[in-house]
């Protein structure tokens, strides 16, 4: 056999492994789809979404935080193409903004690990109900 084929059929089984470990989690709502829902379809779907999640193995948990990963790092690369070139609007200057604390704040939590902030001291209790 020739190198060709066996370079085809390296990248064959490797993006069947890729494939295999997808996950697969409840499809994103367009824009316009998000904004027709009421509040409690949104808050149902966040829900669902944070329990196919947590269904997930490590390691399919671990190849879906690299594909939110890769759109995040994808879409910040964009903006700032578009910034360098002088086409950036204000709302998307905003979302570059965000986007880039956001990275900020997940490679933080990925160091540290995520830990729930803690209530000050002098705060009361909430009333039991």
């Amino acid at each position: 056999m020739s190198y060709l084929s066996y370079f085809s059929a390296i990248v064959l089984v490797a993006f069947s492994v890729a494939a295999a470990e997808a996950p697969s989690l409840p499809r994103k709502p367009t824009p316009e789809e998000f904004q027709k829902m009421t509040p409690a379809e949104r808050t149902n779907w966040v829900r669902e979404l944070r329990k196919q999640y947590e269904k997930l193995t490590p390691e399919q948990q671990e190849a879906q935080r690299r594909v939110w990963r890769e759109r995040l790092e994808g879409r910040i690369a964009e903006l700032k193409k578009k910034k360098d070139a002088g086409k950036l609007t204000e709302s998307e200057a905003k979302q570059l903004g965000f986007l880039e604390q956001r990275l900020k704040l997940w490679d933080k939590a990925g160091k540290e690990g995520i830990q729930p902030p803690s209530p000050p001291q002098d705060c009361p209790k909430p009333a039991e109900r």
